[in-house]
């Protein structure tokens, strides 16, 4: 194949280094900004090529030994080799990037990203793919934009103690005689293994997803997972059928307890385990205390928190002397939800229903807060939020593009972006967190 040298002058949004020949767009995986490089390219395609790094002729002075020894083939980290500062501006320059093309503000206003106090070690949710293939069962992670799965025994992003247990667990299901779902003879059983954890109790909650009924060697192999002290409980989740997704459409308590306490911010909450949850605590505390700074409510004032998933920052609002409205279609998390609030001493109205369903027969807010998944909002619950007319919304996203598209939308109505802060919950990846103010414009 030809080769070529190159100067790489971005990031794409999985991570691939951005250069040019002759004009025509070339991405180089582990290319970093600012290097000249040899790549070999791989594939030609009428608008762009694509490369493998050969030989970095001048390197970035930021760039660093990936300490993973997964890092060149998973598909979970993209910027293992990036440091701390060039990992951040690049996270601050796709929120300013998505403002300026696609919600066509020319400058602006966001501060630098608020960075993780922890680089590694934080994610306290974590998923692993459990398939047969070839008559191997294999535990681990799809390989970047592949479907093929590589053998993990150790994650260097999760919290250290969880990643003990995973390392017990995985031995243990290697070893029993309950089957790995093979995608090509559509035969075997478990799919995926969840681990759920809590900073606060110091333990863990594993979940097991499957497509059959909890066979006898299934509940045994429950029976000694939980022998682990650091393991609360085993739950089995159910599918009707096989697919990528961890969401089953039934769950079982097979040993322990169901739940994990866990306290953020104060506020003390019981979670599920499929019930979102940040994966990164320490950084998802500072998120949210911005975001609730950033609104500048007076006491008495009356909110509503959309996608309000377990309700930890509902009732967090509500300690602060608002009262809060939250909406949720995840019934387990609103069921979670209802507790939490009870057992934290505060009256909270959480609503069990799709969003863009529930929010037109409300009204009467002094600020909106917005936490959708990574689709973002649907035009028809903008223009709804639009309706109740606060006079600010705080929109958290994890995706900045969506997020500029719906703060055009949100423009369209009568709102004004003032500022973003873009948050590192999810080091060593290319994701970034934002919280944007919008407020109504003429003032207020």
């Amino acid at each position: 194949m030809k080769k070529s040298t190159i100067i790489i002058r971005d990031l794409t949004k999985s991570g691939e280094g951005v250069g040019s020949i002759d004009d025509k767009v070339i991405f180089v995986e582990k290319a970093l900004p600012g290097e000249e490089v040899i790549c070999e390219i791989t594939a030609e395609k009428k608008n762009y090529s694509k490369g493998n790094l050969l030989h970095i002729i001048k390197s970035s002075n930021h760039r660093v030994d990936p300490p993973c020894p997964y890092f060149t083939e998973c598909g979970g980290c993209q910027l293992q080799h990036a440091d701390q500062d060039l990992s951040a501006r690049i996270k601050r320059n796709q929120v300013v990037s998505a403002l300026k093309k696609i919600a066509g503000i020319e400058s602006p206003n966001v501060a630098e990203v608020f960075r993780s106090e922890d680089f590694y070690s934080y994610r306290n949710k974590i998923t692993f793919p459990l398939l047969e293939v070839k008559g191997k069962k294999i535990i681990g992670f799809f390989k970047k934009k592949s479907h093929e799965i590589i053998s993990i025994d150790s994650c260097m992003l999760h919290i250290p103690f969880a990643d003990k247990v995973f390392r017990n667990l995985r031995n243990i299901l290697l070893q029993s005689k309950v089957s790995f779902y093979n995608e090509e003879k559509h035969v075997g059983d478990l799919q995926h293994l969840v681990i759920r954890t809590s900073s606060y109790e110091q333990k863990v909650l594993v979940g097991i997803i499957g497509l059959k009924k909890p066979s006898k060697e299934l509940i045994a192999l429950a029976k000694q997972i939980a022998t682990d002290p650091l393991v609360k409980g085993v739950v089995y989740g159910r599918k009707a059928k096989a697919s990528n997704s961890i969401y089953p459409d039934s769950e079982e308590l097979l040993e322990g307890e169901a739940s994990l306490v866990e306290e953020i911010l104060g506020v003390k909450v019981n979670i599920s385990l499929l019930s979102f949850f940040q994966v990164n605590k320490k950084c998802a505390e500072k998120m949210y205390s911005a975001a609730f700074d950033m609104a500048a409510l007076s006491k008495g004032a009356k909110v509503l928190d959309a996608y309000s998933g377990i309700g930890s920052f509902a009732i967090y609002l509500a300690k602060q002397g608002l009262f809060v409205t939250g909406i949720e279609s995840f019934p387990k998390a609103v069921e979670d939800a209802r507790i939490n609030a009870l057992n934290n001493g505060v009256i909270i109205d959480f609503i069990e229903d799709e969003v863009e369903k529930k929010v037109k027969s409300l009204a009467n807010f002094d600020a909106v807060f917005i936490n959708p998944p990574r689709k973002g909002v649907h035009k028809d619950v903008i223009d709804e939020i639009s309706r109740l007319n606060p006079k600010k919304i705080l929109y958290t996203s994890c995706d900045p593009a969506t997020l500029a598209r719906d703060i055009k939308l949100f423009s369209e109505q009568g709102y004004s972006f003032i500022k973003a802060i873009p948050f590192d919950l999810f080091p060593q990846t290319m994701h970034v967190e934002t919280v944007g103010l919008m407020e109504k414009s003429g003032g207020l």
